[in-house]
């Protein structure tokens, strides 16, 4: 359960909102390039930019079935997340907010306020907080920008803070074509995987994305269907009125 928990968590958190579609293309993969350095790669992380997406429908297929969410987030370079996630018709039930330091949500259904260091993640999943990134298709490493990776299909292993991670690059559209991550804590691995680029001015992105556990008995698929690449100010988060705290160590 628990298991199944963070991953949701972790992929809820790349779905965004906004209120207008932005006009997209499908990237055409540019032909016979052998190599790419880590720079190359970085540059065209979307978390280098404030962001909104808009609706992205959310299948979860664990082992009590097949279920459907929906959510939105707003984005702040600066590494600061707010997330709501929905159901089908529209109801909340989670408003997660996240920074470099922090994790507050506000739980709708059982009106509860729960609060943590952002260390939670790391210290009870095994998941650096700082890996989140990685959700969006974004490459998260501990490189030397100089250093190259080959386009043949060939694993590149970096360790960042206590995970280590091997990528498999897209070179054709300056990213990352496939993840692992490997928890600190013995908590196994999870496998991102990245399909349909789109390009948006000069952004480019993975429009489908799949997450699941080494075994697959959490598989996790969504689709981003808009995006744009604007900020709207500073993100606030209200905790719940009158809700039950609860913090987390």
């Amino acid at each position: 359960m628990q298991r199944t928990c963070i991953l949701i968590l972790l992929v809820t958190v790349i779905i965004g909102c906004s209120s207008t579609r932005k006009a997209k293309e499908t990237v055409t993969e540019r032909e016979n390039i052998r190599e790419i350095y880590v720079n190359d790669i970085t540059v065209n992380n979307i978390t280098n930019s404030d962001f909104h997406i808009s609706r992205a429908d959310i299948e979860i297929n664990d082992k009590n079935g097949k279920s459907f969410v929906m959510a939105s987030l707003k984005y702040r370079k600066d590494g600061t997340y707010l997330l709501s996630v929905r159901t089908r018709s529209g109801i909340e039930m989670l408003r997660l907010y996240f920074t470099t330091d922090t994790l507050m949500a506000n739980d709708r259904i059982k009106r509860r306020f729960y609060t943590a260091s952002n260390a939670y993640l790391q210290k009870k999943y095994g998941i650096s907080f700082s890996l989140i990134p990685l959700i969006f298709g974004d490459i998260v490493s501990s490189s030397e920008a100089n250093q190259i990776i080959k386009c043949s299909g060939r694993v590149n292993i970096d360790r960042v803070k206590q995970n280590e991670i091997k990528y498999i690059a897209e070179c054709g559209y300056g990213k990352i074509r496939k993840a692992e991550i490997e928890g600190s804590t013995g908590a196994g691995k999870i496998v991102m995987e990245y399909a349909e680029y789109v390009r948006d001015n000069e952004y480019v992105y993975p429009s489908r994305i799949r997450m699941k556990d080494k075994d697959e008995t959490t598989v996790i698929n969504f689709d981003i269907r808009r995006i744009a690449f604007e900020g709207t100010g500073l993100i606030k988060f209200v905790p719940g009125a009158n809700y039950e705290r609860v913090i987390l160590k």
